[in-house]
């Protein structure tokens, strides 16, 4: 036997709505969070690609070891964040 539906009442649907909009709010600001992280992150690919660029043949994962304590694959994925930038940036979504 199916159980049946009560109507909510009325301060239980404000209740809801309030809570839909607090939803809303967090949700939009987590987004612009992680779309802010994913911009800084992709800048400091495309500064780790100039760097690269710079550095002699073989001297960079040596290079950003010794400046930033970073493994050549902290660097390689910062470094593909840029140069993906623009299918990143959609991925996350409108600003």
């Amino acid at each position: 036997m199916a159980k049946r539906r009560r109507e909510l009442t009325a301060v239980e649907s404000a209740a809801l709505d309030r809570l839909l909009q607090r939803v809303r709010y967090h949700e939009e600001q987590a987004r612009q969070a992680a779309r802010s992280v994913i911009a800084h992150k992709i800048e400091v690919g495309r500064l780790l690609l100039e760097a690269k660029r710079l550095l002699p043949p073989g001297q960079f994962g040596r290079w950003a070891e010794y400046t930033f304590g970073w493994s050549q694959k902290h660097c390689q994925r910062h470094m593909a964040l840029a140069t993906h930038a623009t299918r990143v940036l959609q991925a996350v979504g409108p600003e």
